[in-house]
């Protein structure tokens, strides 16, 4: 799994993707990231085995110009851990 990022206080987070190919630009448009996140980092994890996570469709957040810009336009798919202790960083 990948975690996109620019905050380094936000490193580790609760949504990860399928998808560690992504370009900042693609990262921020396919899943649909908010206006401070630029998605110049990324970090990979592996969730082990026995962990809840939660899949869905990332949504366009067009339409959300406070939090997001007209780039927000979805169509990814994101993982949520709901114990990020658990993920375990690839070196």
């Amino acid at each position: 799994m990948t975690r996109y990022w620019s905050d380094p206080e936000h490193k580790v987070g609760r949504w990860v993707t399928l998808r560690p190919d992504l370009s900042p630009e693609d990262a921020r448009a396919i899943l649909a990231l908010p206006n401070d996140n630029l998605a110049t980092n990324s970090s990979r994890f592996v969730i082990p085995k026995g962990n809840t996570v939660f899949i869905g469709t990332v949504a366009s957040q067009v339409d959300d110009a406070e939090l997001f810009g007209s780039y927000a336009l979805g169509g990814g798919f994101q993982i949520y851990i709901p114990d990020v202790s658990t993920l375990k960083p690839i070196r």
